[in-house]
């Protein structure tokens, strides 16, 4: 069992519960929290100005919604939700007695789906001891090659909008369940379809950096994000994808030709 459970050491577990919890959460995060103890949601807190501040899975359990954060993100959304919380009835925590695990091969008992796309197999919130984080590089590439972005890990909060991190098509935001922080511009986003630019997975043999401007046909397209060996993630403009995908040999990094093999992230269309 413990070869098949990866410990994501670098996540938090965040409790929020009391009266008005659901009301209160509901207010302020992209998801809709419909939830049961038998499942997950992936949602996001983001600025009044529509920018992603945090993302992060919901889980339920024992009338407590359970928050599974990146570390380096925890004192400023515990800020953030102090400064919400106003006269709300709620006792918010960090569980530090709480880990965040995921199986990529077969779920466990409390483990969940990952709401964000299958391919990431189960993820679950426990008290798990002396769990191998071994296969934690081969999660976050599998992570990545879907296009999925985490604040925290790969990009600062308060740098991107959460269309342009693929947030949509990860079942992070509904655009009908009323209102949440930043509601009024990521809706007109997506209604108007407005956004230019997407996170697009790629594949590559050459060594890049985060930030490394991608050229194609002498004009930037795009910016890496963040790259594990072989497999990355770009922020690209969308007019010119379908170009990147079939003429990849004409892709340049710095001075240099780069054969990058972009793909198109789970729900795009």
């Amino acid at each position: 069992m413990e070869n098949k459970i990866i410990h994501l050491k670098d996540r938090s577990v965040i409790s929020i519960q009391g009266e008005d919890s659901e009301e209160f959460l509901k207010s302020i995060v992209t998801c809709n929290l419909d939830l049961q103890d038998q499942n997950s949601l992936s949602g996001a807190l983001l600025s009044p100005q529509g920018k992603l501040m945090n993302n992060f899975i919901v889980f339920k359990k024992d009338h407590k919604f359970l928050i599974d954060i990146h570390k380096s993100s925890t004192e400023e959304f515990l800020k953030k939700l102090s400064i919400y919380k106003l006269k709300s009835k709620v006792l918010i925590e960090e569980e530090n007695e709480l880990s965040v695990f995921v199986s990529l091969e077969k779920p466990y008992k409390d483990f969940q789906p990952d709401p964000r796309n299958k391919e990431l197999g189960w993820r679950g919130v426990g008290q798990i001891k002396n769990i191998s984080s071994e296969k934690m590089k081969k999660y976050e590439k599998k992570r990545l090659s879907l296009g999925i972005v985490e604040e925290g890990k790969d990009i600062k909060s308060g740098e991107y909008f959460p269309i342009e991190m693929n947030l949509d098509y990860c079942n992070s935001i509904d655009f009908y369940k009323g209102c949440f922080v930043g509601q009024e511009v990521t809706s007109r986003m997506q209604r108007r379809g407005k956004t230019k630019k997407r996170v697009f997975p790629f594949r590559t043999e050459n060594i890049l950096t985060n930030k490394d401007d991608i050229i194609f046909i002498e004009k930037k397209v795009g910016t890496v994000i963040k790259t594990i060996d072989d497999i990355g993630i770009a922020l690209i403009r969308i007019e010119v994808i379908e170009d990147l995908i079939s003429q990849s040999e004409k892709i340049i990094i710095g001075n240099d030709s780069c054969k990058i093999e972009f793909c198109y992230p789970q729900g795009y269309s």
